[in-house]
């Protein structure tokens, strides 16, 4: 290899192999190359401080967005669980239902009542008019006979409404029912399927921020073991460069001892090769 090459590889490498004297040239070489070392590791510091800070940068945006993601989520879960206005319609017609069952129950009670008071006024009446004109012989039995029969009629009459309503009522009644279960088993659907979503994107998110915090440390402590790689890297270069120097500067010494000895002042690089 030929001394251009060692450009890239570092002049130390070449002079701890070729050299066991140095010029001044070798020695400005020598010091340059600790200055671009030095350069190197400020450099390497700085991008650690940079990547450092971008890391933080990440891990904050990453935070945010799940908490961006979270609340979005909510109010998803907060918008099906409040805007089922299908829901709360079927709830007020079935409350709408259940009222106007209480009413025509009422009402048919009134009615039944009203009509029974009206019989059992037309019966005492016929009765005493009867026993009235029975007394005067002024009512012949047959029309007494018609009268109790029509009485007998509007009974058999009101029976026969009663029944048809107590039906009616029963059908609604048991309609009310059939509905109030159909809505119970299809919001039961809907809510158990509004939970196993909700759960299924929680457990989603929460794996998806396990991972991510992995990843975040794995990357740390690659870059920690890196950079203190690198760090005991330097150290080893600087502790040889501080010992080279020291050499160096033992052999200056020397030269200059056996320059001064010998009464020369040539150059350096001419005389000792």
């Amino acid at each position: 290899m030929q001394p251009e090459e060692y450009e890239n590889t570092g002049w130390l490498s070449y002079f701890s192999r070729h050299k066991t004297t140095y010029t001044a040239a070798d020695i400005h070489k020598i010091s340059n190359e600790l200055n671009n070392v030095r350069k190197n590791l400020t450099a390497t510091q700085y991008a650690y401080g940079e990547l450092s800070s971008e890391l933080k940068a990440l891990r904050s945006l990453h935070e945010q967005r799940l908490s961006e993601e979270y609340e979005r989520a909510s109010a998803a879960v907060n918008s099906k669980s409040s805007g089922g206005s299908s829901s709360k319609s079927t709830e007020k017609r079935l409350a709408q239902q259940a009222d106007d069952i209480k009413y025509l129950k009422s009402e048919l009670a009134g009615c039944r009542n009203e009509l029974v008071k009206q019989i059992n006024a037309l019966k005492v009446n016929v009765s005493e008019t009867s026993k009235k004109k029975l007394k005067t012989g002024q009512l012949p039995t047959g029309a007494s006979l018609n009268i109790e029969s029509r009485i007998m009629a509007l009974e058999t009459q009101l029976d026969q409404l009663v029944g048809e309503n107590r039906d009616r009522i029963n059908g609604l009644e048991s309609r009310l029912n059939q509905i109030e279960q159909q809505h119970e088993r299809e919001c039961g659907h809907a809510l158990k399927k509004l939970e196993a979503s909700t759960s299924r994107k929680f457990q989603e998110m929460s794996n998806m921020i396990v991972e991510l915090q992995r990843k975040l440390d794995s990357s740390e402590t690659k870059m920690d073991e890196q950079i203190r790689n690198q760090s005991m890297s330097q150290d080893a270069i600087y502790e040889e460069l501080d010992q080279r120097m020291d050499v160096f500067a033992a052999k200056l010494r020397e030269l200059h001892a056996r320059i001064a000895h010998m009464g020369l002042r040539d150059d350096i690089g001419s005389t000792f090769v």
